[in-house]
């Protein structure tokens, strides 16, 4: 499953990536939200998305807002939440090979609605390599999350 959120400066770029994922025969849930606030805050729509996402140990989630900086800060702070942004197609492979994302922050200001197709495409099509590196790197930031 993906889960899906913005904030207004995701907004447009949201409603155009749910209706491609949903095209392609791709499961979505938008968590919000519904309409244009030009006042609303990142930071909550950022962790309803992580809060699901923990809670969905299999889904994925994606947080669009103008940077895409924000909504990563905000969902990295949840404990099994791998937020990376991603401004292309390899940079979104490499953080699903190397570090196993699982939220992928975009940046609505900077990227075309292609660009943004081609690098969810890539994210959700790259599978982890579960190398012994990797997994002893992604074990060292569990560790961190609980304070050891």
């Amino acid at each position: 499953m993906i889960y899906i959120v913005s904030d207004h400066g995701g907004f447009d770029a949201k409603g155009h990536l749910t209706r491609w994922l949903t095209s392609h025969k791709i499961p979505v849930i938008d968590l919000g939200p519904e309409k244009v606030d030009p006042n609303d805050d990142y930071p909550m729509w950022a962790a309803r998305l992580a809060k699901q996402v923990q809670r969905s140990k299999k889904s994925f989630g994606i947080a669009l807002c103008r940077s895409g900086v924000g909504m990563a800060l905000v969902a990295n702070k949840f404990s099994g939440i791998r937020a990376a942004q991603a401004f292309t197609p390899v940079m979104a492979a490499r953080s699903r090979q190397d570090e196993d994302s699982n939220v992928l922050a975009l940046a609505a200001d900077y990227l075309s609605q292609r660009e943004l197709r081609s690098i969810v495409r890539t994210w959700l099509t790259t599978k982890f390599k579960a190398k012994a590196r990797y997994q002893r790197r992604l074990k060292e930031i569990r560790a961190l999350e609980h304070g050891r």
